[in-house]
């Protein structure tokens, strides 16, 4: 399935899903190979956002092979993407991913960069608990 037809299919999710029904677009979008880099970390954002709203946190065997997937597929120079990035790293508390992000911001420009650094300096103190200060 090519990544513009699973993000088609990820937007026509309920808004609350059942946890089943995301961790298996979670496994296809994993799985999947990518044809389209933004169009998999839109998917990747909307799956996200519906974990988010169950209020609980994402099983590790999931978060586990998410953070592998956003360290291999981050693009330091594409602005949209990073911002999606941003956006999963702190929906499910992707603390590895934080920290990677953190140690590898100074292979982009500065406009991305200071996108990077802004969001390093709203959740460092609670990347693992995407549901502090609730």
């Amino acid at each position: 399935m090519d990544s513009k037809e699973l993000l088609f299919q990820i937007k026509q999710l309920s808004d609350y899903p059942d946890q089943i029904e995301i961790d298996n677009y979670f496994n296809i979008l994993i799985k999947n190979s990518i044809t389209d880099l933004e169009s998999a970390f839109i998917s990747m954002w909307e799956l996200s956002d519906r974990q988010w709203h169950t209020y609980e946190m994402i099983r590790y065997e999931i978060k586990i092979k998410i953070e592998k997937w956003i360290i291999k597929n981050i693009d330091f120079r594409n602005k949209k993407i990073i911002s999606r990035a941003c956006g999963i790293i702190g929906m499910l508390g992707l603390n590895e991913s934080f920290e990677w992000l953190k140690k590898n911001k100074g292979e982009t420009v500065d406009e991305i960069k200071k996108e990077i650094e802004d969001f390093i300096n709203e959740v460092s103190d609670s990347v693992d608990n995407p549901y502090s200060g609730m």
